[in-house]
């Protein structure tokens, strides 16, 4: 029996955000910062900043820039 390694995934990387990771995504695109967003979906700024340094790790960026550029390369702002 023959296995294929290394198959990869056809989505966008945004698709393998979770629903709270791209909720965060869009607010931060958006221009809102890790306490607003805190306040806004009433979790702690730990929270948050978990969510941020995951979903970046995913979309493999380094600032809220890279965030922004990739939001408007996928039409997603």
């Amino acid at each position: 029996m023959v296995f294929e390694v290394g198959l990869t995934d056809s989505r966008p990387p945004h698709a393998l955000l979770s629903e709270r990771e791209f909720s965060v995504f869009e607010r931060l695109v958006q221009g809102a910062n890790v306490n607003e967003i805190a306040q806004q979906l009433a979790v702690s700024n730990k929270t948050i900043s978990t969510h941020k340094a995951r979903l970046m790790q995913k979309l493999n960026a380094h600032s809220v820039a890279d965030l922004v550029r990739y939001a408007m390369e996928h039409r997603l702002l």
